[in-house]
This record gives C-alpha cells, sequence and structure tokens, in this order.
C-alpha cells in the first residue's frame, strides 16, 4: 500500500534513511513512522526532524514551484510520454531492419534509441518520478531499459540503493567500480605502474568498459546479482559467502593488471544479498516476470542474429554485439562525466558532512537551461538535481535549476559546472588518463589549505532507530 510503490522495499534490511528523506519532498510523513519504531518497549524518542538545512531549503522551494498545481504536475507531462512512445516506435522500426537486413547502422540506431528511452523514461520510471501511476513507472523502467541497456531489480540496487546513497564513495557506489582493469576513482589503489604508458592503459580499458558496461548491465548483473542470491533463498534458504554479510565488509576495489578476486564487484554482492534474503525481489510476481522477460529478451538479441545465419556466425556475433556497444557508448559517456570529474572526488567534496549537500557537490553539470540537452541526456546534464529530488521528472529540472542552484551557493554545495558538453567529456578523459599515470590531487580547488577532514553529520538522537521505519 505504500503510495510510492515496490520501491520502499528497497530500504529493507539496511539504513535507508537517504531514501526516505530524499524522496519526500512533498509529503513527509514522519508521524507514521511511529507505528514502525523498533526502539526497545517504554522508549518512544521523537521522530526527528530532516538533519539537513540545505535539503528542508530545497524542499520548501519545489513545494513553492509546484504550489497550486496539480497533484502530479511534477510527474512527467504528456509531450514527454508522447516523445517516449515515438522513440518506442522508432526503436522496434530500427531493430527489425537490424535483423531483416543484417543493417549494422541499424543496430547501432536501436541502441542509441534504446539509450533516450532509457535515460527519458527507465530513469525516471525507477525513481517513481515518471508518472503517480504506479504501474506506467514499471513498465517506463521495463520498456525503456531493456533489452540493451540494463534490468530493473539489479539496476535499482545498481543506481538507486548505492549510486544514489553513496555517489563516489569508494567501497559503495559501485558505479565507480565497473570494470576491475580502469582506475575511476583517487582512492583506489593502483596496482600499475605510474606514467604515460599507465595513463594510455587506463585510458584504453576505460574505453572498453565504456563499449561493454551495459551488456554487463542488462544481463551479468541480473544473472549475478538477482537471480543468483534469489534462486539461493529459494532452494537452500542460505546465500553464499560473497552475498553475506554488510556491504562495508567488502574488500575494497582496485585497479588490478589480472583477473582474480571480484573485489570490483563485491560491494554489488553485498547488496543484492541484502535485497534476496529480505525477499523484496518477491514482492510481486509480476515484477519478477517481467525482469525475467527483460533478461530472455537481452540475452535473445544478442544470440538472434547467429541463430538466424549460423553460416554467417562471426559476422553475427558482432552484429549482435553492435547495438549494445552503441547503447553503452551513449550511457556512459553521458552518465560518467558528471561524477567522474577531479573536482567531484575532491576531499573538500567527499568530506562534506551534510550527505544531501554531498549529492550536489559530486556532480558537473552543464547545458543547464538547454531543452534539447535535457532530453539528449535524459536530463543527467545536472545531476546535481536529480540526486537531490530523484521523485521529481527530469522535464522540470530546467526550470528548478536556477532556484536549486541559488540555493546550493547560499549553503556553500554549489555543483561543478562546465561550459559544454564537449568541455565536460574533456575534463573527463584528462583526469582518468591522470588517474591511472597515478598523480596526486589537491583537496579541491575551494579548499586547498585544510588540513583535517571534516566530521560526518550526526545524526539527531535516536534517529537511526526511528528512521528504520521504511522497513515493511
Amino acid at each position: 500500500d505504500h503510495p510510492g510503490g515496490p520501491m520502499i522495499l528497497l530500504g529493507k534490511g539496511s539504513d535507508c534513511t537517504m531514501l526516505f528523506e530524499s524522496y519526500h519532498a512533498f509529503n513527509e510523513p514522519r508521524k507514521r513512522l511511529r507505528k514502525h519504531d523498533v526502539t526497545p518497549d517504554g522508549l518512544s524518542p521523537p521522530v526527528p526532524p530532516c538533519p539537513s538545512a540545505f535539503l528542508v531549503d530545497v524542499h520548501a522551494m519545489v513545494r513553492e514551484h509546484f504550489a497550486k498545481q496539480p497533484k502530479f504536475a511534477h510527474k512527467a507531462h504528456g509531450c514527454q510520454l508522447l516523445a517516449i512512445a515515438t522513440l518506442f516506435v522508432l526503436e522496434i522500426a530500427a531493430a527489425w531492419y537490424w535483423l531483416a537486413f543484417r543493417s549494422w547502422i541499424a543496430g547501432a540506431v536501436a541502441g542509441m534509441l534504446n539509450y533516450l528511452i532509457m535515460v527519458n523514461a527507465a530513469h525516471d520510471g525507477s525513481h517513481g518520478a515518471l508518472s503517480g501511476r504506479k504501474w506506467l513507472n514499471s513498465l517506463g523502467h521495463f520498456a525503456g531499459g531493456a533489452p540493451w541497456v540494463t534490468g530493473q531489480f539489479s539496476w535499482w540496487l545498481q543506481h538507486v540503493v548505492s549510486h544514489h546513497q553513496h555517489t563516489n564513495e569508494l567501497g559503495l557506489d559501485v558505479d565507480v567500480t565497473h570494470f576491475p582493469f580502469a582506475r575511476w576513482h583517487r582512492l583506489m589503489q593502483h596496482e600499475i605502474c605510474g606514467g604515460v604508458c599507465a595513463g594510455i592503459h587506463n585510458l584504453v580499458w576505460h574505453t572498453v568498459t565504456f563499449l561493454g558496461a551495459t551488456l554487463s548491465m542488462s544481463i551479468i548483473h541480473p544473472i549475478m546479482f538477482v537471480w543468483r542470491p534469489m534462486c539461493q533463498m529459494a532452494c537452500s534458504g542460505k546465500l553464499s559467502a560473497a552475498y553475506t554479510g554488510e556491504v562495508t565488509s567488502a574488500p575494497m576495489p582496485r585497479a588490478k593488471l589480472r583477473l582474480g578476486d571480484n573485489a570490483h564487484d563485491a560491494a554489488f554482492a553485498k547488496y543484492a544479498g541484502i535485497f534476496a534474503s529480505s525477499g523484496s525481489g518477491c514482492y510481486s510476481y509480476a515484477l519478477v516476470a517481467g525482469n525475467l522477460v527483460c533478461l530472455i529478451l537481452s540475452i535473445g538479441l544478442l544470440v538472434l542474429p547467429v541463430a538466424l545465419s549460423p553460416s554467417q556466425w562471426p559476422s553475427g556475433i558482432g552484429l549482435g554485439l553492435v547495438p549494445y556497444a552503441s547503447a553503452s557508448l551513449c550511457f556512459m559517456f553521458i552518465t560518467q562525466i558528471s561524477h567522474i570529474q577531479e573536482d567531484c572526488q575532491s576531499e573538500r567534496t567527499m568530506n562534506e558532512p551534510d550527505p544531501y549537500k554531498r549529492q550536489a557537490m559530486t556532480s558537473l553539470d552543464y547545458g543547464e537551461h538547454s531543452s534539447l540537452v535535457s532530453f539528449l541526456t535524459g536530463s543527467l546534464n545536472v545531476q546535481s538535481v536529480h540526486h537531490t529530488l530523484p521523485s521529481i521528472s527530469l522535464v522540470h529540472y530546467t526550470a528548478l535549476y536556477d532556484k536549486f542552484h541559488a540555493i546550493c551557493v547560499t549553503h556553500d554545495c554549489a555543483p561543478q559546472s562546465a561550459s559544454s558538453l564537449v568541455h565536460a567529456i574533456g575534463a573527463h578523459i584528462k583526469y582518468v588518463y591522470r588517474l591511472g599515470r597515478g598523480d596526486e590531487f589537491g583537496k579541491g580547488k575551494e579548499m586547498a589549505a585544510v588540513a583535517e577532514p571534516a566530521k560526518k553529520l550526526p545524526l539527531c538522537e535516536n534517529e537511526s532507530a526511528s528512521m528504520s521505519a521504511a522497513k515493511p
């Protein structure tokens, strides 16, 4: 009966304070938390207020912006839904031409269209921001993520639970460790000798990751981090060691030279174990069936070009990979350039004690007032707004940006910015090269003289107990 749908289950079994605070921009059902209190009998601590003055101001701004408008005015509007439907028809047409005429260009176009649907529909749907109707959010997520970008359950774990709550936190944000051989974080242990060759080495594996990431996200991640642990729980009632324990118990990822341990995915496995052991995946048989259909579709379209023409299997393999490569390249460029930047990982940013201010500071924005850039990137060009207000549809970010940025300036947490997409990509590539070379990095443009890291924002008294209310 949760108004936001099954997303509340993502907090089951873990500290979901950030999810609770971030998603309730309009209503703050704090009094309802009392009936879910898990403090010892006889103790009735007050339900704490939001611990972040910055987030309070942002939520007040959003409520004022949408005041006197219909109930779901902050969701996607009709024009956006029509544009998504048009893209979906075009994707089907391109996919048909790709298979019927074995066209590599049509396959690449189909992958790019899937990317556009993903960032404009699936992404919003995964946050409950596409519509006030829960079924439409799920439909948008399934139709937009499949077949060449991502699955639903695995995306929730990777993106909503891990990335949104712990942006750029090494060992907690699985997005900074997509591939074991690429170094995307300045704190990541480096096993490769420094210098120009190491910088080029990092860029090479960076490119490989960009070309193959969505193949992993749509097939490997669902198998490894959804179906495998769920099947273990269903068959034996227990999980293998990789899936057990707290996320913080996972070994730290590192940029390494050879395959061996799976440290780069260890935190992902812990998130998956919590999800499987809590039974959250079985909340809805329709969602389980939808995830299974998406996985079968992703695998099927990968092997179908070979199955249709077995005698041409070498070209068939390449043909099957083309949509994945084009979708992955678009998706990774747009998502990673907004976070894998020097200032987004600086000491000043990562030591900010207010986690909600840190959501803005770990983002790099560009093209903030362009509706075209907003559509082509799914508004991931203004990640600072999205991370702070995930339940607001991307179609409103352009209108909200100036007000949001003014609040960030007031609270000394303005996001990083670039003059254009080209500028953002250039800074990203330069940073990845320097990470591979093993360069030392400063503490941030504005905090170079600060010697001591900031202390983390303390929780209000008994807050951790009260916030566990989001556990169903």
